[in-house]
């Protein structure tokens, strides 16, 4: 039975619409290529906030990550894109609404092996 897709989408209050659509072409090409994940970009949208500047949001549709070698590729390329432009929270979302968000202080290191184990878990690769 085929996995159902995940949506990875991401927020950030300091880029703007240009710099996050160019992103999240990056971020699916990343993801196809080193982790062997399809990907289907959407659009990105400004929406505005409650308080403060407006907010970002871009969003790719994922395959689903079936296997522990593709978590791995997918979370160390999560993990250089919060490295490089840590305002940005990604938030991988599953059909039934139940969804993981990462960070930048998710991959302090003493932080990240605890949240690579919440990824196996969200992935249902924790027992795989």
């Amino acid at each position: 039975m085929p996995q159902p897709e995940i949506k990875l989408s991401f927020v950030s209050t300091s880029l703007d619409a240009d710099t996050l659509a160019q992103l999240t072409r990056d971020l699916g090409r990343d993801i196809e290529a080193e982790a062997g994940v399809a990907t289907v970009a959407q659009s990105a949208v400004t929406a505005p906030g409650t308080k403060g500047d407006p907010i970002t949001i871009g969003a790719i549709v994922l395959a689903a990550v079936s296997s522990g070698g593709a978590l791995t590729a997918l979370f160390g390329i999560l993990k250089s894109y919060l490295e490089r432009q840590p305002s940005i929270d990604f938030t991988m979302t599953r059909a039934d609404g139940t969804s993981f968000t990462v960070s930048a202080k998710d991959i302090a290191p003493d932080k990240l092996e605890a949240t690579y184990k919440l990824a196996e878990r969200f992935h249902g690769l924790a027992d795989k």
